[in-house]
């Protein structure tokens, strides 16, 4: 199921830096975060439409179309030197760990409620300590 997405993911950057080469796509290279937001809006949005619709093949194929944005503002802001795709990686999995302690902690929660207080409790102390910083 998970064997080959690391293969999957470096073949997926490489045709990304390709655009972005000097040889590349004329469009993909004069895109920045500013200018792809309209078109992250729209595949996020199509996204959106497919689940509603439960179209698994068109899912699969829409949330490309966003990793593919994704990779893109990595690829731009990485070459800025603001952050790097394992920036974004190690950020969401570390976040992901800190706000589920229930499952990686050993702490536990009676109700679905109490879970929704601890997940709003952690993310308000998170928030508090970024904008401390």
């Amino acid at each position: 199921m998970y064997k080959n997405e690391n293969k999957n993911i470096e073949k997926l950057l490489t045709t990304v830096r390709s655009l972005l080469s000097d040889k590349g796509c004329p469009w993909d290279k004069k895109q920045n975060n500013q200018t792809i937001i309209k078109y992250l809006k729209s595949e996020v949005e199509e996204v959106v439409q497919a689940l509603e619709r439960e179209d698994h093949p068109n899912i699969c194929e829409e949330l490309g179309d966003v990793l593919f944005i994704i990779m893109l503002i990595t690829s731009y802001n990485n070459k800025q030197g603001k952050f790097t795709l394992d920036d974004v990686i190690n950020g969401i999995n570390e976040k992901l760990i800190r706000r589920h302690p229930h499952v990686f902690a050993g702490t536990s929660y009676e109700t679905e409620e109490d879970l929704a207080l601890q997940w709003d409790r952690i993310k308000a102390e998170e928030k508090k300590n970024t904008s401390q910083s």
